[in-house]
């Protein structure tokens, strides 16, 4: 469903998030959001400063416009200042999702041995954001499968979870 609702119900998290900033305790100017598989394609389009005036990727037959007819917390900010984004939608489609010169700083990872076949899209993302100077992190994770970002690097002489965090 990312593809259809992914953007809308994406900004209305971090909407509501921050509609109860008070009762949470965190800075509405401090979010940085964390997505996985599924989850990455939320930090993709999330990501992008100018997200809020984006459209979803694909649309239903009944909905051409892609529109969603309310949009709750209105008036409350669904920008983000950093993301994690490891192995899903976004990250296959980076050229069509990640076009902001602004994008948000970015910690990139992936597993060498993910059955899904995201490693072979690494080298392309990672390019990406080197070739339009995006402020990032890449963190490859050889050996590694289809999992959160773990384990020693040994090219870059660092824990991959603890730099991420």
């Amino acid at each position: 469903m990312n593809s259809y609702n992914g953007l809308k119900s994406s900004t209305a998290a971090i909407r509501y998030l921050n509609s109860r900033a008070g009762d949470f305790g965190h800075d509405p100017e401090r979010i940085g959001v964390m997505g996985y598989s599924k989850g990455a394609y939320m930090v993709t389009r999330l990501s992008d400063p100018d997200h809020e005036t984006k459209t979803e990727w694909r649309t239903y037959k009944n909905n051409p416009e892609g529109k969603c007819p309310s949009q709750p917390w209105q008036g409350y900010s669904s920008k983000i200042q950093v993301g994690y984004q490891a192995m899903g939608l976004g990250t296959r489609n980076y050229e069509l999702f990640i076009t902001n010169p602004n994008y948000v700083p970015q910690v990139l990872t992936v597993g060498e041995l993910d059955q899904f076949g995201y490693w072979k899209h690494w080298p392309g993302l990672a390019a990406w954001f080197e070739k339009h100077n995006l402020p990032h992190i890449a963190l490859p994770m050889p050996g590694k499968g289809h999992i959160l970002v773990w384990g020693y690097d040994d090219e870059m002489k660092i824990d991959r979870y603890a730099a991420t965090m």
